[in-house]
């Protein structure tokens, strides 16, 4: 081998050689990232939220009206920020009374500063979204999926009419 060729040989090893070290650091600035989102979940985990908890773990239904945000002691809002899917049971028994009125349900959801909406369900029977559910003099309860899409959070609102004990509960899954 001659000493030009001795010198383009070296030439194209240091050409290579150079060129993995750059394209090393340039492949490596791009990747480096990282996650800092205080709302993070643990993979593939469900949480459950029992919305009418202020009686404690036996009393886990409301026998009035009310506003799960605004109950003394208990309930409150479900936070659902990052959830991929939650689904929502809403019931009416008659445990600690008659049952001959009805209950209305209504969800709403909070972008995270303090401000409430209306949610509306969307169902495969209803040609409209439904804003609210009804059991009326029944025993029963309905299992009804929330399409999340950037919510922070979800309170219930029942409306009694008559009598009866109502229950809102939810299960999200992160």
């Amino acid at each position: 081998m001659t000493l030009t060729q001795k010198i383009i040989a070296s030439g194209i090893t240091a050409f290579f050689f150079l060129f993995t070290i750059v394209m090393g650091v340039f492949f490596t600035q791009i990747v480096q990232g990282e996650v800092n989102f205080s709302d993070v979940t643990d993979k593939e985990s469900f949480q459950s939220f029992n919305f009418f908890s202020g009686g404690g773990v036996t009393n886990l239904a409301t026998t009035t009206t009310a506003t799960s945000t605004n109950l003394p002691g208990g309930g409150g809002a479900f936070k659902i920020a990052g959830a991929k899917n939650v689904n929502f049971f809403f019931g009416r028994g008659a445990t600690q009374g008659a049952n001959t009125g009805s209950t209305v349900f209504k969800v709403q959801v909070s972008d995270g500063l303090g401000n409430w909406f209306d949610y509306n369900f969307a169902t495969t029977t209803a040609v409209a979204p439904l804003p609210t559910f009804t059991i009326a003099a029944a025993t029963s309860t309905i299992i009804a999926p929330m399409y999340v899409r950037g919510f922070y959070s979800a309170r219930c609102i029942v409306v009694e009419t008559t009598d009866g004990e109502h229950t809102c509960k939810a299960i999200a899954e992160f």
